[in-house]
């Protein structure tokens, strides 16, 4: 298979993985070869490309180069190079690129050229971030739900417990006549003890959870 059909299989299969392909002379001052998903990631059309060899570098948001120092640098030095960098689109979007890009020895009449696979990794980018955050915002739920469930023990339980206490207290010092009233009001109370504290249970744990799990109880 010669070089022009080769090209056209690697671009073919990176079309169908959404990943740009970007071929430039050494000098940076002829575009060789760009693909259609190139155009897609920076929202530029192949002639902006072709008018500035230099927009895929252009284009990266102002002040990355101190993270990422300066791609060609590395990449002409050692003969490839790995960058993860953010880009700027004319819409002021912003997008996440893995830029990895190999210097190509010239061979015949071909000049040396830097071919550069580059990746939209926004999207994956977004869900690292998230998964990053998940500890924090599960121990800020956990707290939330420490200070709910101690004040309403606080404001629930605990009062009629001490209610119930009287009531108790209340038996040592009544005549005996008046003890199955007492009792009968206790009694009462237990049962509303008991009630609320099945219900903060049941708030807490779902019965759902057990009986479902807990993808079918959240639907």
């Amino acid at each position: 298979m010669d070089r022009d059909g080769r090209l056209a299989m690697l671009e073919s299969v990176l079309a169908e993985m959404e990943v740009g392909f970007y071929s430039v002379s050494v000098d940076l001052t002829q575009v060789l070869h760009l693909n259609r998903a190139m155009e897609t990631l920076y929202g530029r059309p192949a002639s902006e490309f072709r008018a500035r060899p230099r927009l895929w570098l252009e284009a990266i948001e102002p002040g990355e180069e101190v993270f990422i120092g300066d791609p060609l640098t590395e990449v002409l030095a050692t003969g490839s190079a790995r960058h993860l960098y953010r880009i700027v689109r004319p819409d002021g979007e912003r997008r996440w690129v893995l830029d990895q890009t190999h210097r190509i020895a010239p061979s015949g009449d071909r000049p040396a050229r830097l071919d550069c696979v580059l990746t939209d990794i926004t999207r994956r980018m977004a869900v690292e971030r998230e998964l990053r955050s998940l500890p924090e915002r599960i121990m800020r739920a956990q707290e939330r739900e420490r200070r709910i469930l101690a004040s309403e023990l606080h404001d629930g339980a605990i009062q009629d417990l001490a209610s119930l206490k009287l009531r108790l207290d209340e038996l040592q010092i009544v005549s005996e006549g008046e003890r199955p009233r007492v009792m009968e009001a206790a009694n009462r109370q237990i049962d509303a003890v008991m009630a609320g504290l099945r219900d903060l249970v049941a708030r807490v744990r779902p019965s759902m959870l057990d009986d479902l799990g807990l993808v079918p109880a959240l639907r």
